[in-house]
């Protein structure tokens, strides 16, 4: 359950990055 809420949590992470790369390309 706690890997499961990092993987989540990392993912998230991921997606922000990918939404800010994506804007300011």
């Amino acid at each position: 359950m706690t890997s499961n809420f990092t993987y989540t949590k990392k993912k998230q992470k991921q997606l922000i990055w990918t939404s800010m790369l994506l804007f300011l390309l």
